[in-house]
């Protein structure tokens, strides 16, 4: 069963969806631009497992349809 809820989707069953749009330096990146230190520091993967793993956890089970974009240590959602 799909609800819809508000702008966000809900399917029976406790589901949720939402996605991750990382801005993080990757090997498929590293040839894309210049990168000074502090770029390398601030899109850094390690900031990405966090918002991953809050996604999977209790404290995120009301958040659904939104787009997370993790591109330092801060990260900021969309309001659909």
């Amino acid at each position: 069963m799909i609800l819809a809820d508000g702008g966000r989707i809900r399917f029976g069953y406790g589901v949720t969806v939402n996605s991750i749009s990382p801005s993080a330096f990757t090997r498929m990146t590293e040839d894309l631009r210049e990168y000074t230190e502090e770029d390398l520091k601030r899109r850094s993967p390690k900031w990405v497992a966090p918002v991953a793993t809050w996604l999977v956890s209790e404290d995120s089970r009301e958040v659904t349809g939104r787009a997370l974009v993790v591109a330092t240590p801060a990260f900021r959602t969309s309001l659909n």
